[in-house]
């Protein structure tokens, strides 16, 4: 098992970097409640996120950008060094950083409207916004399980600091098509993608343990200026939160009806802790409301 969180904390960036500057003040906003970059560890690398998608990296040496986010002639991955971007005779930074993010949002979107990965922006928004970790946030997004290749990633890693617990959960939107699964005998994709997950997690418990007393060390340090040594403790099943689930008043049919029901019982059948918020609540649940929901399943 390779999964790894580090960062050398003396290459961290400094204050007075004009990049991070802008960084900074979307990730601690002015009412203290809403970020809107989230800061997470890789591998010798910090990730940026807005919108949906990495913003800017960052190395230790040099921040850089995926240029084929605002480039649609490039294709794949290609990390550039925004320096270009700091010359004399260049525009000011602050407004190509601005045209970075309104790039992400338009590239995770889906013709106008969110995607699965917007809406669960809503939810780790609030995690570095404060002066300390919230009593439940969103420690980690986008969580590959093995850095070396590997396509396993699961969307968010939620944070109890009363507890001391780590919880993994997967996030859908209710129209995925791996939510699907008709009225017959046919499994959901889902079904499988969120047990496969909790195979890899119960197979390392102590790897991600460790790796996360790593990552919320690093994090602290990083943002709150705070020394934070713990060694959180894992909940060993993936959890399953679905976005924008219908009510009976907008089922359109008796079909559709049948095919709700039909999925919810085989996620629940499976054993998979599942949590259905309807559609257009996003907003009315908290992050404290979606983990007690989530463990009281199977405590």
């Amino acid at each position: 098992m390779s999964f790894i969180r580090r960062f050398d904390e003396k290459l961290l960036p400094k204050d007075d970097d004009p990049v991070f500057k802008l960084i900074h003040s979307d990730i601690k906003t002015d009412d203290g409640v809403h970020g809107i970059v989230f800061p997470t560890v890789r591998v010798d690398r910090l990730d940026f996120y807005h919108g949906g998608g990495v913003l800017l990296q960052y190395d230790g040496k040099a921040f850089k950008r995926n240029a084929a986010f605002d480039d649609q002639n490039i294709k794949g991955s290609h990390p550039m060094s925004v320096d270009k971007y700091l010359k004399k005779d260049q525009e000011p930074f602050s407004d190509r950083y601005e045209s970075f993010k309104e790039n992400n949002i338009e590239r995770f979107s889906k013709e106008g409207k969110p995607d699965e990965r917007q809406y669960l922006e809503r939810l780790y928004k609030h995690t570095y916004a404060g002066s300390e970790f919230p009593e439940v946030c969103v420690l980690d997004i986008e969580v590959f399980f093995n850095e070396s290749g590997s396509k396993r990633k699961c969307d968010m890693v939620f944070f109890n600091k009363e507890e001391c617990k780590l919880m993994f959960v997967e996030g859908k939107l209710f129209g995925d098509s791996r939510m699907s699964c008709g009225v017959n005998d046919r499994q959901p994709e889902v079904v499988e993608q969120v047990k496969e997950y909790s195979r890899i997690i119960r197979g390392s418990i102590p790897v991600f343990e460790a790796q996360y007393a790593n990552h919320i060390s690093i994090m602290s340090h990083f943002i709150f200026r705070k020394i934070v040594e713990l060694t959180p403790e894992l909940v060993p099943d993936v959890k399953l939160l679905v976005y924008e689930t219908p009510s009976d008043q907008e089922i359109e049919n008796q079909y559709a009806y049948r095919c709700r029901r039909n999925l919810k019982d085989k996620i629940a059948k499976a054993g998979i802790d599942s949590m259905w918020i309807p559609k257009g609540k996003h907003g009315d649940f908290s992050l404290i409301d979606i983990w007690n929901e989530l463990s009281k399943q199977s405590s």
